[in-house]
Formats: C-alpha cells, sequence, structure tokens
C-alpha cells in the first residue's frame, strides 16, 4: 500500500468544509493504488463498484434527479429543477 495518497486529504477536507462544499468521502484501506484500472492485476471489481455505487447515490441526492426519485435533496431550490 502507499501511505502517501491519503497524506493531504485532511487538508483538502478542512478547504471543502471551510467553504461550505456539500462532500463524501470514503476510504478503500483493503485496495492499492490504482486498484479502479482494469488493465493491471491490482484491478478490483468489488471497490470499484462499490465507489461507483456511492458516486451515482451521491449525485442523486444533491441534484434534481434526486427530487424526482423521491430521495433527500439538500442545497437545491426549486428554481435548479427543471421539471
Amino acid at each position: 500500500m502507499d501511505n502517501r495518497i491519503g497524506t493531504g486529504a485532511p487538508v483538502y477536507e478542512a478547504a471543502l468544509m471551510s467553504n461550505n462544499y456539500e462532500f463524501m468521502i470514503h476510504n478503500f484501506t483493503d485496495v492499492d493504488p490504482g486498484s479502479d484500472n482494469d488493465t493491471t492485476p491490482r484491478y478490483d471489481v468489488p471497490a470499484v463498484e462499490l465507489a461507483w455505487q456511492r458516486t451515482i447515490v451521491f449525485f442523486l441526492i444533491k441534484t434534481c434527479l434526486g427530487a424526482l426519485a423521491g430521495l433527500k435533496r439538500v442545497n437545491y431550490p426549486r428554481k435548479f429543477c427543471f421539471v
């Protein structure tokens, strides 16, 4: 494992928080860097699928698509939803 990958995460997280960005952070501590590259033996299908699912859920919740699906909408006024 490459421990350098996450060393900048606390600074990045603090910057997001200080600028009132909404975000989610998920650490995949059991996978190697590059595990999302399907041309290497490190490719980790379950980790890639979980990351993709989390990405889609985040965008659904935070956008108008989430409102259409009945999910909780956060900080997106109705005027931005073109429905």
